[in-house]
């Protein structure tokens, strides 16, 4: 009987596991993630468990591109429609995402210039990003190599390593290691102006921490 039941539950899973590779080849999107909420109920072996969890971190990579649209919107509607100038805008843009969300101002002022430099020049990171071929972090590793670069550079830079970084399944360090060796061969002698960029761009800060400690 024991035996009955095992073999039972083994063809379950390699059923389960038969929906999975169906998702996997899914596009990213409502309709993924109706399916893998019907997939996490059904019996599964730990890998299946592990392809399910890197299905939601495809799903998770989209919902992170289309709130970034949602981000620019705000920005621009706020500039376009209420003639506010770029600056403010994205400054009253950062405010009202922070209470909706319930983040701190600084952390929604970030979002909105990353969000901000995508728009501008990181095109082949967003697209790939609503794909779910990257995550957030490969977006933003990109983004924090190339930030003080020129627009076409960074535009250059993006385009090849994001495919690089599809194609090898690089990890976001290995993306930004690859994207800053691309900057000095694409702009050496922007060096110098990156370096003063960079400078000017330097800050220490201090925050509290829990226990006693705190952050520098």
């Amino acid at each position: 009987m024991f035996e009955y039941m095992g073999s039972e539950l083994d063809a379950a899973i390699r059923r389960t596991a038969d929906r999975i590779t169906l998702a996997e080849q899914m596009p990213v999107g409502g309709l993924l993630m109706l399916e893998i909420d019907k997939i996490a109920v059904l019996p599964m072996d730990a890998y299946c468990a592990v392809r399910l969890h890197a299905l939601y971190s495809k799903l998770e990579s989209h919902l992170a591109a289309r709130r970034m649209i949602a981000a620019s919107d705000a920005v621009h509607r706020l500039h376009g429609k209420l003639d506010f100038p770029v600056g403010e805008a994205r400054m009253l843009a950062a405010q009202e995402i922070a209470c909706a969300t319930r983040t701190s101002y600084v952390s929604a002022m970030t979002g909105v210039g990353v969000v901000e430099r995508v728009r501008e020049c990181l095109a082949a990171s967003w697209v790939a990003l609503d794909r779910g071929e990257i995550t957030m972090a490969h977006l933003t590793a990109v983004e924090r190599a190339t930030r003080h670069c020129p627009a076409h550079i960074a535009e250059a830079v993006d385009a090849r390593v994001v495919a690089l970084t599809v194609e090898r399944a690089w990890t976001p360090s290995q993306t930004a290691k690859a994207a800053r060796t691309l900057i000095v061969a694409l702009d050496p002698h922007g060096a110098a102006d990156r370096a003063a960029q960079a400078s000017n761009d330097a800050d220490v800060s201090c925050y509290p921490d829990s226990d006693g400690m705190a952050t520098l």
